[in-house]
């Protein structure tokens, strides 16, 4: 009968132990930023995606190539106090993509002989937000809310060089401009911040916002053959604009931070 006292006190200690020590990580001050700390962020929803789809083997590697939007965006906080922030913004995002193809050399008789039209396509994206963030709770599950204002620019421009000249069929559209799109947008968000080891967070967040856009109509330049010369002719497109209040980030993406 002793021995089986002695054995239930020694678990029921060894719970308590445990307990104790799983309050006390949960509790823990060390995982959670101070003032004057920084931190930097970036989105995760791909690389997550990347780890739980290998027990699929439907994962699709996290790259870092051009994206439109907040993908891969950069995160960037200064905490002001310990449940207070600045915080900013910055998706720059620029990619230009070339190609060729060999087409027939219509001034030659040789049939072999061929030339290369060239097409290539460039985008321009930024977007930079500034705002404020308050915190709210005393373990490692903090609650974070506040409001941030945006600017965001984008442009298109696509352009075509023909291999053969005018003359010999190399007509049609020679460059094609999206025009300056520029939006303001002011928006509140709410979210969460979950400090899984010291000074490291998973995070997300919803948001509601106003945001008013202005799209450059842009232009669209066509070379054509009269028979006799060669003509240039650009035709200028309507501007457009878009306004309006909405949520967003519907699909609930998640950001990983780190505290220094």
């Amino acid at each position: 009968m002793k021995k089986i006292f002695t054995i239930m006190c020694a678990f029921l200690l060894a719970i308590s132990v445990s307990a104790q020590s799983w309050t006390d990580r949960w509790t823990d001050d060390s995982y959670l930023p101070e003032d004057g700390n920084w931190s930097i962020g970036f989105d995760a929803t791909s690389s997550l995606n990347y780890f739980g789809n290998l027990f699929n083997s439907s994962a699709t590697a996290p790259t870092a190539g051009y994206v439109e939007g907040f993908e891969q965006t950069i995160y960037g906080k200064l905490m002001t106090s310990n449940v207070e922030a600045w915080r900013v913004r910055a998706g720059l995002n620029m990619h230009k993509a070339v190609d060729n193809e060999d087409v027939q050399d219509n001034s030659s008789s040789d049939p072999d002989a061929m030339v290369t039209n060239k097409n290539s396509i460039g985008n321009t994206n930024i977007n930079l937000w500034f705002g404020k963030e308050y915190r709210k709770g005393n373990t490692r599950l903090q609650g974070v809310y506040g409001a941030e204002a945006g600017l965001g620019i984008s442009s298109a421009t696509e352009k075509n060089d023909y291999g053969n000249s005018a003359e010999y069929g190399g007509t049609g559209i020679i460059e094609d401009k999206s025009g300056m799109n520029l939006g303001v947008m002011l928006r509140g968000f709410i979210g969460f911040e979950y400090f899984m080891m010291p000074r490291m967070s998973i995070g997300g967040e919803y948001g509601w916002g106003f945001s008013y856009k202005s799209m450059g109509g842009g232009s669209t330049t066509n070379l054509s053959w009269d028979g006799t010369t060669s003509n240039e002719n650009t035709t200028d497109n309507a501007n457009d604009s878009e306004i309006g209040f909405m949520n967003d980030n519907a699909t609930g993406s998640l950001v990983l931070r780190m505290y220094f």
